[in-house]
């Protein structure tokens, strides 16, 4: 089990497009079946959000730099050489210099230390966020299987009480037909059967059209949960993009607001 920190995981297997990759994030989601492959007891071919056209994050390419941001010096560094650009005149502002150091040390290392707990919280947000999506998006990747199985027998569910309403349909018209070519001749038994048999296949066509419609809409709610899943992860695809960007401090357009953000602007007055 892969324990480093996950701003170095992403680095290392992320991209600087600000796009996941579709293999990787699949498999963090705990996916197990190939893409493409038929799913197990199911007559449906897979179809992962993962591979439709992905939900990218753009870059802002104009704030993007080939080279690197050099590491911003502690307070207590710029103090330091504030204090060592100039030589000082006398004895006097010698021993001041020396004295200001000394008694600076302590409280410029108290305010670094708490910048940098800071920072680390600061990106402890978007590592606590990054698990909740891969949790979120495992379950959801579980429950795709049986989501899919479910609107199969849905879309078989509805063909096989259509073809029994068509065949209500046509026994009715027979019937109806029978009525219409009943002889003069004939009895009043046999005059009463026709037509208790014509009613008989009114009501069964009945049936079936009522049984077709529920069909119908239970097909509905299993295409409707199905794409909420798709939807859900398609929003979580989003959020890790976002994510991994923010943690691999590369600037890019926000999806929602359309603006630009820089994960670094913090550091501006640095």
């Amino acid at each position: 089990m892969n324990q480093k920190p996950l701003i170095e995981r992403l680095s290392r297997t992320g991209t600087q497009t600000g796009e996941l990759d579709p293999a990787l994030l699949a498999a963090s989601f705990g996916a197990i079946y190939p893409p493409g492959g038929p799913l197990p007891d199911s007559g449906l071919t897979e179809n992962h959000v993962e591979d439709d056209e992905p939900s990218a994050i753009p870059i802002d390419e104009r704030k993007l730099s080939n080279e690197p941001k050099p590491a911003p010096r502690s307070l207590l560094e710029i103090a330091k050489a504030r204090l060592h650009s100039l030589e000082p005149r006398t004895a006097q502002r010698k021993m001041e210099v020396w004295k200001m150091l000394g008694t600076m040390i302590e409280p410029l290392r108290a305010v670094d230390e708490l910048v940098a707990t800071l920072e680390r919280e600061h990106f402890a947000v978007f590592t606590e966020r990054w698990e909740q999506c891969l949790e979120q998006g495992r379950e959801l990747v579980d429950s795709l299987p049986a989501l899919q199985r479910e609107l199969a027998e849905a879309q078989q569910a509805v063909r096989l009480a259509d073809q029994k309403k068509a065949d209500a349909i046509g026994v009715l018209r027979s019937c109806v037909q029978s009525v219409r070519k009943i002889s003069r001749w004939a009895t009043e038994a046999e005059i009463a059967d026709a037509g208790h048999k014509e009613a008989n296949a009114r009501e069964a066509m009945q049936v079936a059209t009522d049984r077709a419609l529920l069909r119908m809409r239970e097909l509905a709610e299993a295409e409707t949960k199905l794409k909420r899943v798709e939807n859900n992860l398609e929003t979580l695809k989003t959020d890790m993009a976002r994510l991994e960007c923010s943690l691999k401090g590369v600037p890019f357009h926000d999806p929602e607001t359309g603006l630009s953000v820089d994960p670094t602007a913090y550091k501006e007055n640095w």
